[in-house]
């Protein structure tokens, strides 16, 4: 079953790659990042995704094996030889219990982590105002109300022939020509400085050009680059510690305290629906009188259960969100769906199957029940 789990897992999360790299390789490729850093970023978002795939793998892994030996008529051969439902649960809630811990990790470390290294990561190439305006030979503009041109940029990194174009103002937007310059990143910011060059505005009275040559001149980017320290945590970067107590001194975290502490239940409870999804899918093969034909109409309802709950985790957190006192739900949900799928294996009297605890155990519990009267 581990063999079968690692090629859907492999699978979904292929799919799901695909899906997030078109939006990040549009990123890398205008701020010109290699491709060494596309890859780096796709790895660290991954584990925000793998959650979910992970449970959705031990579902379909379980349902596929166990399909396997029904459909080879092997089902038929295990219970002949005295192999119960316990025995023959024993694997899939061993595989279960392994990715719960997998996901718990992934959960309380690895999408944290990686999420923020993805984040700091992004706003770092964001920031890197120098790949950002080195477009040597073309007019380009790396955020909105600043237009740049490079004639050069050797790689000594002195520019030549610079012209900017800063439109924070709209009301007076300015036009700096310069035949060379410099980046440069100071405590107050990151800097354009230009030499041998003048600046020109338009008066807003009178209309008239107005220019203004200089030999050195110092322009501001910081307003225009955003860093990370002006941007709050948002709920994947966060580590377990930070969504249940968060600091209550910022005013985004005061605002969304509920939030948070919905996030730190659902990444506490989303693990438990592995151990679900893995016996419903026990139940749709190995449970209910034996048919040679495929049953078809189980593994289609246990597929649609297994969606539907994967939607239902997905809803309750933002439910308990708006209603902190249903926080239980999160919990309630996966655990009342493994125990009524117990529930109903044990139940499975089909006389082809031994009961789902051993016979050993079941007469060593009837002699220490208390025997009632008879009436």
């Amino acid at each position: 079953m581990t063999v079968f789990l690692l090629i859907f897992a492999g699978v979904l999360t292929a799919m799901f790659w695909l899906l997030i790299s078109l939006d990040m390789l549009e990123l890398v490729l205008s701020r010109g990042q290699s491709a060494l850093t596309f890859l780096w970023l796709s790895l660290m978002v991954l584990p925000r995704s793998m959650p979910p795939i992970l449970s959705v793998a031990v579902f379909l892994g379980v349902l596929y094996v166990l399909h396997r030996l029904q459909s080879d008529g092997e089902l038929p051969v295990i219970w002949a030889a005295g192999v119960g439902q316990f025995r023959l649960l024993l694997a899939p809630a061993a595989l279960a219990a392994l990715v719960i811990l997998v996901i718990y990790a992934i959960n309380l470390w690895a999408m944290p982590a990686g999420y923020r290294a993805f984040k700091d990561r992004i706003y770092e190439i964001r920031g890197e105002h120098a790949t950002a305006l080195l477009k040597e030979g073309q007019f380009s503009t790396p955020v909105p109300g600043l237009t740049t041109f490079i004639g050069e940029a050797p790689p000594g990194g002195d520019l030549k022939m610079i012209f900017a174009h800063d439109n924070r103002n709209a009301a007076a937007p300015t036009t700096y020509i310069a035949e060379r310059g410099l980046l440069r990143s100071t405590d107050a910011g990151p800097r354009l400085i230009m030499e041998n060059g003048n600046l020109q505005w338009i008066d807003p009275a009178s209309g008239a050009l107005n220019r203004i040559k200089f030999d050195q001149y110092s322009l501001d980017l910081s307003g225009f680059i955003s860093t990370r320290s002006d941007k709050s945590r948002e709920f994947s970067e966060r580590y377990l510690h930070e969504l249940f107590w968060p600091d209550l001194s910022r005013s985004w975290d005061a605002r969304n305290v509920t939030k948070l502490a919905a996030e730190g239940h659902s990444r506490l409870a989303t693990p438990l629906y592995a151990l679900s999804f893995a016996l419903i899918a026990f139940a749709a093969v190995a449970c209910g009188p034996y048919s040679r034909r495929r049953p078809i109409g189980r593994m289609v309802g246990a597929a649609c259960l297994t969606l539907g709950l994967v939607a239902v985790s997905v809803g309750l957190v933002t439910l308990t969100a708006e209603l902190p006192s249903l926080f239980a739900l999160q919990y309630a949900v996966p655990v009342s769906a493994s125990g009524l799928t117990l529930y109903l294996i044990h139940r499975d009297n089909s006389g082809r199957r031994g009961p789902l605890l051993p016979a050993g155990l079941l007469d060593r519990l009837r002699r220490h029940l208390p025997r009632g009267r008879a009436r």
